[in-house]
């Protein structure tokens, strides 16, 4: 086996091999958080293509543009401002993974069980923040999926059909 393959032989000699964690079940909490994720974004890609073509409907050339491009700018900062204020309160994701031991002699036992117990609560009470936040990305990356992505993949795969 090679040094990169997940099973692997341990480095050091007479180890056991390591053994894989077991893949979680999906609870329904989690279920209904996906189905939750999945109806936000779908109804945010709705609003934002919908006004989008309803700027280009517009008499006026400069109220047109200042919608269409309005409209991508709002869902950019508004995703933006949510994707800072996500990390700043779950302050940089510094308390992931942190066990007592790693956290100064200094503090006594009840202050580092609070102390790790401060970053899990952070994450459960901001985990609705990450649905606004996915709610509002989709929409500009399918947008620049089919104003970007495909006319380039299609422009170059036409251009070499034609140069064959």
């Amino acid at each position: 086996m090679s040094f990169f393959q997940k099973n692997s032989s341990p480095m050091l000699p007479n180890q056991p091999p390591r053994k894989q964690p077991e893949p979680k079940k999906a609870t329904k909490q989690d279920k209904l958080l996906f189905w939750l994720v999945l109806g936000c974004s779908a109804v945010s890609t709705l609003i934002y293509f919908t006004l989008v073509e309803l700027s280009k409907h517009m008499e006026s050339l400069i109220t047109a543009q200042v919608m269409g491009i309005g409209v991508m700018v709002f869902y950019a900062v508004a995703g933006a401002a949510f994707l800072f204020t996500y990390i700043i309160y779950n302050r940089g994701f510094t308390r992931d993974n942190i066990t007592p031991d790693m956290l100064p002699d200094t503090m006594s036992e009840q202050q580092k069980a609070e102390f790790i117990q401060s970053g899990k609560d952070r994450k459960r009470k901001s985990k609705w923040m990450i649905i606004v936040i996915f709610a509002l990305f989709l929409p500009l990356a399918v947008d620049f999926i089919v104003l970007v992505a495909v006319p380039t993949l299609l422009s170059s795969m036409l251009g070499q059909s034609a140069g064959s």
